[in-house]
């Protein structure tokens, strides 16, 4: 049997969508039987039962995917654990007994023979936390963390609020906590209607804009000055430095898959290996410059998911720790050669640019892109000058601060230059796309039209390998159809972007 195939025997009929994801440690807990079927014992099972009786289902592995173990690939399970964690309403996390030792924080991820410093039990609760899962914890009496459990829970304490932890309590108690929970209706459906998407952004925005006062202008710094590190700018010091070759390995896997949510579990497991050595001065080079890759590959995913904000596992908080990691950098190329530029992050800017647009009132939109501006001047003052990316990313900044003009004329430049630099059709239409939709701003409908038309046109010939991209252009596209009187096919433009953006998991254009 080829390694990683299972016995159709292992996968049950096709699961119901889950209502509870229930994560534990199964030495606690329970799990599989020595013969492969479910303790019937167990508490996990028991809240199995739960489910049933109450018509809601409660994802155990145990149930519904009995081949998740081996022969199958760890990174094989992880993709399958994180795709059951986005499909739940509800996130249920099981702490408890004594978790010391080389397992405390559950069974390893080993990848290519090398254990990583990720469990299963971690990649499940990081998604959950990536995605805004409502998340309750109950933690068992006797819970005896050992540091790296501990280290975890107070990584990711900010996506675990003190009114869902509860304990810690007995079996019984546990079992009618997640009865509890399975009566109850998650906050975001009781509150906000899934045919209300305009309220749920207009939620979000309000809580963006609050992280943005507490974490970026807190102290009334200036725009250009504020910032946010990833994870809060916590650490792992293990007594060695991170093993290189698995990292190498788990940037390059991420690098080779398409969907965007697999690329970020294996950033992610990148990134917590490197957190064993802290950015810094004393952080060797060679570190240093996994450390640019890790997170500008995780700032790139985690804007195309929709992780945008002040949020400690988001791009703006990828990319601040970014351009930390790049000025330290750039003091030590005088003396160390360097196999790559590290300039002050561009992407910066267009992190902000799109948290901008979150923003509940156009006071804190403006705010944020001025901040962004603020970012892209620095890097346009490094690079000596504009080139095509710079000129039409300030394009698109004029344009949302209301300077119409200048942002026609930076789109204009970004299109000239893609001409004479033969560039892609790609990017050629990319160019065409944005002056388009400028073209749109001054009244000149039909010229704005016509050249959103031939922008999609030709970022389709490279859908494939930018699916974002000609989503993007679609999406306006629909909006030059429909400013000039053609709504059936801006409906079809609007419906193909938003289908190419389900498929690909480019959650940031669906709107």
């Amino acid at each position: 049997m080829k390694k990683g195939a299972t016995d159709d025997a292992d996968v049950l009929p096709k699961t119901p969508k889950a209502y509870v994801f229930l994560s534990s440690f199964t030495r606690e807990f329970g799990g599989w039987l020595p013969d492969g079927s479910s303790d019937k014992s167990s508490l996990r099972y028991k809240a199995f039962e739960l489910g049933k009786e109450a018509g809601r289902t409660v994802w155990i592995a145990e149930e519904f995917r009995r081949d998740l173990k081996p022969p199958m690939e760890h990174l094989e399970i992880v993709d399958s654990l994180w795709e059951h964690v986005r499909g739940c309403d509800t996130f249920i996390c099981l702490l408890g007994g004594d978790r010391r030792g080389d397992d405390e924080d559950g069974t390893s991820v080993v990848i290519d023979e090398k254990t990583t410093a990720v469990s299963f039990f971690e990649a499940e609760l990081v998604l959950a936390a990536l995605l805004g899962k409502p998340i309750e914890v109950f933690e068992a009496k006797g819970f005896d963390p050992g540091p790296r459990l501990l280290a975890l829970l107070e990584m990711l304490r900010f996506a675990l609020p003190t009114e869902n932890w509860h304990g810690p309590l007995g079996e019984a108690e546990i079992l009618r906590g997640i009865r509890s929970v399975l009566q109850s209706a998650p906050v975001a459906r009781s509150i906000i209607p899934t045919w209300m998407p305009s309220f749920r952004r207009r939620v979000g925005g309000w809580l963006l804009a609050k992280m943005y006062a507490v974490r970026g202008i807190r102290s009334g710094r200036l725009p250009g000055q504020r910032e946010i590190f990833f994870l809060d700018g916590i650490y792992e010091p293990r007594g060695s430095n991170p093993n290189k070759e698995l990292v190498e390995s788990l940037l390059g896997k991420a690098r080779d898959v398409a969907r965007t949510e697999t690329k970020l579990a294996r950033l992610w497991i990148a990134i917590r290996e490197l957190m064993a050595i802290q950015i810094g001065d004393d952080c060797p080079t060679e570190f240093l410059l996994l450390w640019d890759r890790a997170l500008t590959n995780w700032a790139s995913g985690a804007a195309w998911y929709g992780l945008h904000g002040y949020t400690f596992l988001g791009q703006l908080a990828a990319l601040y720790s970014v351009a930390d990691v790049r000025k330290i950098l750039r003091k030590r190329a005088a003396l160390t050669h360097l196999p790559e530029q590290v300039e002050h992050p561009v992407s910066l800017a267009s992190g902000l640019y799109s948290t901008a647009k979150l923003m509940p009132s156009p006071h804190q939109r403006r705010a944020i892109f001025e901040d962004g501006l603020a970012h892209l001047n620095q890097t346009i003052q490094e690079r000596g000058g504009l080139s095509a990316n710079l000129a039409q990313m300030r394009g698109s900044f004029f344009l949302r601060l209301g300077q119409t003009t200048r942002a026609v004329e930076d789109y204009e430049e970004a299109l000239r230059r893609r001409h004479i630099e033969n560039a892609a059709d790609g990017q050629i239409g990319e160019s065409m796309s944005e002056l388009g939709f400028a073209y749109l701003r001054q009244m000149r409908l039909f010229k704005g039209r016509e050249l959103l038309e031939k922008g999609a046109a030709l970022m389709e010939k490279e859908k494939s390998a930018s699916p974002g991209f000609y989503a993007r252009g679609l999406r306006k596209l629909a909006i030059g159809y429909a400013s000039t009187g053609r709504p059936w096919k801006a409906y079809e433009s609007l419906a193909e972007s938003r289908d190419i953006a389900r498929k690909g998991q480019l959650f940031d254009q669906l709107r």
